[in-house]
């Protein structure tokens, strides 16, 4: 793939970046440096002043690539005095209190996974635009209910009261207004179950944070919104052994549920491209803060069921991994 086609996608499609504009992208030590060098000498054909900086690679833990770590206050100034910014690294300062807390009024922000191959089809074949109209009709049935429930044919039959006020988000890899940010490749929306609510089972069959590819199923079985339960082969024995290495109870209650938007993404056993993928539900536990709740710790994890049915308030919006509304 020609990873100016890439660099094009991002700055046009996905930035919106325009001549005089201060641009910053941030990558790291493992980053694809044609890919760094593709953008930064586009945004400079575009007429944008940018700076490129490149920071060392850390291992991305404790989740596999939004970190707690807050950015050093040179980079904190330069991302501050800028326009735009991509942060293409294997780990992102989404998380951190200084984005979080910051007055981002004015930023457009990018966040891109040094750890993906930005030469899958994915990256290029997406309907950006579909996927958003999709991604806006769910965040406002969403928005609209009060309960949650998530079924599959596995045996999935899990159901949540939502939190109040209701948070609702979805990415689209559309950070094109001033105090937007997103992901790219985008696709997932996302909201939060009340405290104490999720009830029932959830069978995972596509993948698990940092487990990887299912080989078989994982069961797990919540009460009052809390993992009671993990069933299945070595592959739930393994995960089950991470989070208790946490040595956390935040891990072990639920954070934020979801489904997937992209239906050029498949299940690879990387968290990103998994949880974005068409018809899939995602149910992750540890910190939710990012998703309007009030759990703190420094422990997250993501796990996804593909062919999910969703229903809001029992009406189904999503049969068996496809979207109905």
């Amino acid at each position: 793939m020609n990873f100016t086609a890439v660099a094009k996608r991002v700055l046009e499609e996905c930035v919106a970046l325009k001549p005089k504009e201060r641009a910053l992208i941030i990558a790291d030590s493992r980053s694809e440096s044609n890919l760094v060098q593709a953008m930064t000498t586009m945004a400079e054909w575009m007429g944008a002043h940018v700076i490129t900086t490149i920071v060392p690679w850390k291992k991305p833990l404790p989740h596999g690539y939004l970190s707690w770590e807050e950015p050093s206050e040179r980079l904190w100034r330069l991302v501050a005095g800028s326009d735009v910014v991509i942060d293409y690294r294997s780990e992102l300062v989404a998380l951190t209190q200084a984005i979080r807390s910051s007055d981002r009024s004015r930023l457009r922000i990018l966040y891109m996974n040094g750890n993906m191959d930005y030469q899958r089809p994915l990256i290029l074949e997406e309907d950006l635009r579909e996927m958003s109209k999709l991604g806006k009709r769910i965040t406002n049935a969403v928005k609209e209910a009060t309960e949650i429930r998530v079924t599959s044919k596995l045996g999935t039959d899990v159901m949540a009261e939502l939190i109040q006020p209701i948070t609702v988000t979805y990415d689209d890899s559309q950070a094109t207004e001033p105090g937007t940010e997103d992901y790219f490749p985008g696709g997932m929306w996302s909201t939060a179950a009340k405290d104490g609510t999720m009830n029932g089972v959830t069978v995972f069959d596509a993948s698990l944070y940092p487990t990887g590819i299912l080989r078989d199923p994982v069961t797990v079985t919540w009460e009052n919104g809390k993992i009671r339960e993990i069933n299945g082969g070595p592959q739930a024995q393994q995960w089950q052994h991470w989070l208790d290495s946490f040595n956390e109870p935040e891990i072990y209650s639920h954070s934020h549920m979801g489904g997937g938007l992209s239906k050029t993404a498949v299940t690879t056993g990387h968290d990103w491209e998994d949880l974005i993928t068409y018809g899939a539900a995602l149910f992750s536990g540890g910190n939710n803060i990012y998703h309007g709740g009030k759990q703190g710790g420094q422990s997250h994890f993501d796990a996804v069921l593909l062919n999910a049915t969703i229903y809001l308030d029992n009406e189904i919006i999503c049969k068996d991994g496809k979207y109905l509304i």
